[in-house]
């Protein structure tokens, strides 16, 4: 369990930030398992993913060819296991909830059928008090991942684990995930009525012989400030499992924000997030990397309990991650408390803030309800860089 205090400061802007994978385990882009022995593996282009309710995914899926050759498809047919999370038309994501579901596509060619499939999360628009690396997966039978969680108070945030399958996935009370069986499954890691839904697809290798069937990529480090480096690493993978020697050609999605080079070196340009994708035969591995502000703003208390037509006053400090000590020059605020859309809005708006920090709690809020007061610097009002949780009890303040 992490909190701003006792490990590195960079994860404590991770909350204002929504990730798709974590730096502390290899990802590959897709479940590449054709359905019979066919001429090509059959790859969703995308991979796993995490958007936010209401955003939109267009996703593609390509044929590669033994000699790595690539080919874009576009007679595609594409299905959400969950379209109660969101459904999918011609590709395109329309979220309906938060939660997970499984995207597949599949296409025939030459009377042979290849399916694909990757995970999604759908989560709130506003950041959540915690959050769970990685934040989606894809594994071998076999494989273990260990979930890491990130909190940003000064005490920890301890979730409990679940599995709704641990057949296919099981996790200990540590966040030990264990790929058991080829499937899809979700784990959940809750506390104090908070939901993480991490969803788990658990794969096989493809039973042809490609040179490649996946490639994955390590760091040491994924998240780095403006001006720092890092080196990451790719594997080649064959149908057996074993490592492949070959030669990657590395790419940065977003080179505004952090450029590499052939050799897989990192550097942070700007404040974002981009994908460094590295490929063999036209097998892609990716991984998020984030380029963070060096500046944050601590909320405190972090959690407060405010009773209905209550107010609270929450108090904010500017914190340097670099120095790891506090500005108390900086002072200049705008808080804010996100508006959500239906069927959300009955929920959540139940509260407004003045810009002395103190939420104020409306009277037909509904009790045990919580909600997120958000803060920037005053100058920069679209980045909020801090963050609290206020929780709607019945008729007063409990911690006050």
């Amino acid at each position: 369990m992490f909190n701003f205090k006792n490990v590195s400061a960079k994860w404590a802007v991770l909350l204002l930030i929504l990730i798709t994978v974590s730096c502390t385990s290899t990802t590959d882009n897709d479940d590449d398992n054709p359905d019979g022995n066919g001429d090509y593996l059959f790859v969703i282009n995308n991979g796993a993913q995490t958007m936010r309710d209401g955003e939109t995914i267009t996703y593609t899926a390509s044929l590669v060819d033994i000699d790595g050759n690539v080919t874009v498809q576009t007679s595609v047919n594409w299905a959400s296991s969950n379209e109660e999370i969101a459904t999918i038309n011609d590709g395109t994501i329309s979220t309906v909830d938060i939660g997970t579901t499984e995207i597949t596509a599949s296409i025939s060619v030459d009377g042979i059928n290849y399916v694909a499939s990757v995970p999604l999360a759908i989560r709130l628009a506003s950041p959540m008090p915690y959050l769970v690396m990685p934040q989606t997966i894809i594994a071998l039978v076999g494989d273990t991942i260990d979930l890491e969680v990130i909190t940003f108070s000064a005490e920890d945030i301890v979730p409990t684990f679940s599995s709704n399958n641990s057949n296919i996935a099981s996790v200990n009370s540590n966040g030990l995930v264990t790929a058991n069986a080829m499937g899809f499954a979700e784990v959940n890691a809750a506390y104090e009525g908070m939901n993480f839904l991490i969803p788990v697809l658990v794969v096989g290798l493809p039973e042809i012989n490609f040179p490649i069937v996946n490639v994955s990529i390590t760091s040491g480090t994924c998240d780095l400030f403006v001006g720092e480096h890092s080196q990451f690493t790719a594997t080649a993978i064959d149908n057996e499992g074993q490592s492949v020697e070959t030669d990657f050609e590395w790419i940065s999605t977003d080179t505004a924000v952090a450029t590499v080079d052939q050799n897989g070196n990192v550097t942070a340009i700007s404040v974002g997030e981009t994908k460094i994708q590295a490929i063999a035969n036209g097998i892609i591995g990716e991984i998020e990397c984030r380029v963070l502000p060096d500046t944050i703003i601590i909320v405190t208390p972090f959690l407060q309990d405010i009773g209905i037509g209550e107010s609270f006053t929450f108090n904010a400090q500017a914190y340097s991650l670099k120095n790891e000590q506090y500005l108390p020059e900086l002072d200049d605020f705008y808080w804010f408390i996100p508006q959500y859309p239906p069927p959300f809005d009955q929920f959540f708006n139940n509260a407004s803030v003045d810009q002395d920090g103190t939420v104020n709690v409306e009277l037909d809020a509904m009790p045990g309800m919580m909600g997120f007061v958000l803060v920037s610097f005053a100058d920069d009002v679209e980045n909020p860089l801090g963050c609290g949780v206020y929780m709607v009890n019945i008729g007063w303040p409990l911690n006050n």
